[in-house]
């Protein structure tokens, strides 16, 4: 059997490394401000949970946010990333005394405090 793309081969067991970290990482517990809030959502009193996956590199900017577990609205979850994505004072994670691009994990909660009836996903929203 001929191998014709050797260097695909060599990411194999990076892009493993990358989901066992995730996987097995802490995942952080987040509250969105108001102003994170989409308009709309707060119109319609929309709440829940998202959980997402990023990158954090060197610098402490995120970037390749994506979605791994639903709200159930999908604004919300699409303002979940764009949160996490424009804020850039992450730290990074240090390996060897130098800092390296790592993947997060990071449930942002979106709730209305002051709101008499928050509207909650059902337990089993369609699929976006």
């Amino acid at each position: 059997m001929e191998i014709r793309n050797r260097s695909a081969l060599l990411l194999v067991p990076a892009v493993a490394t990358c989901f066992a970290a995730v996987a097995t990482a802490q995942t952080a517990d987040v509250t969105a401000s108001t102003s994170d809030y989409p308009i709309a959502s707060l119109r319609n009193a929309e709440s829940g949970v998202v959980e997402v996956v990023f990158a954090v590199d060197a610098s402490g900017h995120a970037s390749r946010c994506a979605v791994v577990a639903s709200s159930g609205f999908a604004r919300l979850d699409r303002q979940a990333c764009q949160t996490i994505t424009a804020r850039s004072d992450y730290p990074p994670t240090i390996v060897a005394g130098a800092p390296v691009t790592s993947m997060r994990k990071v449930k942002l909660r979106f709730a209305i405090d002051a709101a008499p009836a928050a509207r909650t996903a059902p337990d089993n929203p369609p699929p976006h």
